[in-house]
């Protein structure tokens, strides 16, 4: 039920017994003075004592619509909606998505902070169309809303490529060095794509030496993912065979042994 004081922020003759538009004062409606962002709006009598205020509502028995209070003594609920159209403007022109529940596929748009009317919408799904066109549905809160797309990012991934993994251990050597090669022709990127790399998967215990195409060193990165693997991502990514990568590894083999017939 409403508390505390109200704050008056207009006042109005009725003209008729119809609907009376009314234009208020503009005033801040700021969520953070309120429960659950629930505002009301109420109409008090500042006439004489011969003075009455009508208001127009309808029973509950027909869809409970909003939640209505008489003051007596004390607020009294009443089962019965007042008929009201208000309209409600934004208080900045280039509000934050979040300000107007600015959603990408049902999922929140991020604003960038101190950065109004611009924020940032992020997925980690997998999309994929026959069509080679991706479709998106944006929506929000408010009616009569406009957003302008500025940049759009997608992630390709080609996930069924495999590489082959070789190693030599010299003699007396207390490292393991191993060679990754992808023996399959990548034709996957188009002519459009930025920002390409190839990523390997190799064990967190490897050493990265370095990662190449054909004869030609490429730049990498890697990040270890925590659960005894890491990322390797070597860049520019381009069409070809013959992508790979030497790293090293402890020697964990103390001894080898032959046996013949068993013995």
């Amino acid at each position: 039920e409403p508390t505390g004081s109200g704050l008056i922020i207009g006042l109005f003759s009725p003209t008729s017994s119809d609907w009376n538009n009314i234009e208020l004062t503009k005033t801040y409606l700021n969520n953070s003075n309120t429960d659950n962002n629930m505002w009301f709006i109420g109409l008090y009598k500042t006439g004489g004592p011969t003075d009455t205020v009508n208001w127009r509502f309808k029973s509950d028995s027909n869809g409970d619509n909003s939640e209505a209070y008489y003051y007596s003594e004390g607020w009294l609920h009443l089962t019965q909606d007042y008929e009201c159209k208000v309209y409600i403007a934004p208080h900045n022109n280039h509000p934050n998505p979040e300000h107007i529940g600015l959603k990408v596929n049902n999922s929140a748009v991020t604003g960038y902070l101190n950065i109004n009317g611009s924020g940032y919408w992020s997925s980690n799904e997998e999309y994929s169309s026959s069509t080679g066109k991706l479709d998106f549905n944006i929506t929000s809160d408010w009616y009569n809303v406009s957003c302008q797309i500025t940049n759009v990012e997608i992630n390709y991934t080609k996930s069924d490529i495999t590489a082959n993994s070789k190693f030599n251990i010299s003699e007396n050597n207390d490292n393991v060095i191993w060679n990754d090669t992808i023996d399959e022709n990548i034709n996957s990127f188009e002519t459009d794509f930025g920002k390409k790399y190839i990523n390997f998967t190799i064990p967190s215990s490897w050493d990265l030496i370095q990662a190449f195409k054909g004869g030609v060193e490429k730049t990498n990165t890697t990040w270890d993912r925590g659960d005894g693997w890491q990322i390797v991502k070597a860049s520019e990514g381009e069409n070809g065979n013959f992508w790979g990568l030497n790293a090293s590894s402890s020697n964990l083999i103390s001894d080898v042994g032959i046996l013949v017939g068993g013995v």
